[in-house]
């Protein structure tokens, strides 16, 4: 407990990357909470909202997405596996993509 205190205060390791990420999440907050916050005005007429709970909900979003994004990519590649023309089919699609980049010299998807 002590290491993370001393590490919380110098902002430093775990913290210090704990600390930037939720810097990105002030930066976005009101791009990811803009129709909420505006539902709740509309409704009420005035946000009663404060930062702080706006801000601990774009944080729970993050890390609620987290783990099911994890839990998605592991089924896909097992899918993948289990199913290997689909795989040479993405393969194949990818490497289209890729030549046509190579050609374009700007990427396809800018």
């Amino acid at each position: 407990m002590m290491v993370w205190c001393i590490m919380h205060a110098l902002g430093v390791g775990h913290e210090h990357v704990l600390q930037r990420s939720l810097a990105s999440v002030d930066k976005f907050k009101s791009d990811l909470l803009t129709v909420f916050t505006k539902m709740h005005v509309a409704d009420t007429g005035t946000a009663t909202y404060s930062d702080k709970f706006l801000h601990d909900i774009c944080v729970n979003f993050i890390l609620a997405g987290r783990d099911t994004l994890s839990m998605a990519l592991a089924w896909f590649f097992w899918l993948l596996d289990k199913n290997p023309v689909i795989e040479a089919n993405i393969l194949k699609d990818i490497k289209g993509i890729v030549v046509a980049w190579r050609r374009s010299s700007s990427p396809p998807l800018a």
